[in-house]
């Protein structure tokens, strides 16, 4: 009887002994699983936000500040009187052969280098469109020719200043959004 007693205390310390053990290998699992999730989750934020840094800076940005100077430009451009030696019209040939040839040609390099950052076909599509008319713009330029590259089949996209500013600003939300997320302590 004694001897199964004996047997008896000591098998309950072994099995709390067991359990113990158990419990902690159990904690370190569940811990390492967590702590896993969360550096995979952490990376992944970071790669969002590399990927948004990159076209903010090298895509919408850009090409959002091509669109407004081309805006200011244009409105310019509308001023235009038909004596070709007034003034106004001067300047208006001086806009649009230095201010808006130059800021297409900005605005099509940005495109051209960056466009694979666009990550929306809308905005893929409207920036193909305006490709189009900037370049028959052009070349009407270059050959002497004053036609809008309408009649010649090439419609300004009219949507893409508003696409590309929505985008932009969607983007830069979600940017700031982020960087509060993944740095709370710079906050302050």
């Amino acid at each position: 009887m004694m001897t199964t007693l004996a047997f008896s205390s000591l098998g309950s310390v072994m099995w709390g002994g067991i359990t113990f053990l158990a419990g902690i290998a159990s904690k370190g699992i569940v811990d390492s699983y967590l702590r896993r999730r969360d550096d995979t989750h952490k990376f992944l934020l970071d790669k969002r936000l590399h990927f948004l840094e990159e076209q903010l800076s090298k895509f919408y940005w850009p090409t959002y500040l091509h669109l407004q100077k081309e805006n200011l430009l244009w409105d310019r451009l509308k001023d235009r009187d038909q004596d070709p030696n007034s003034p106004q019209s001067r300047l208006s040939i001086q806009i649009e052969s230095a201010g808006i040839l130059r800021n297409h040609r900005d605005a099509l390099a940005v495109i051209e280098d960056h466009l694979h950052l666009a990550g929306d076909t809308t905005i893929v599509e409207a920036s193909l469109r305006y490709v189009r008319h900037v370049k028959v713009f052009e070349m009407l330029r270059e050959a002497g020719l004053k036609d809008d590259p309408v009649s010649h089949g090439e419609p300004y996209p009219h949507d893409y200043f508003p696409l590309i500013e929505k985008r932009v600003n969607a983007l830069q939300t979600e940017y700031d959004q982020l960087i509060l997320r993944l740095r709370p302590a710079e906050r302050d």
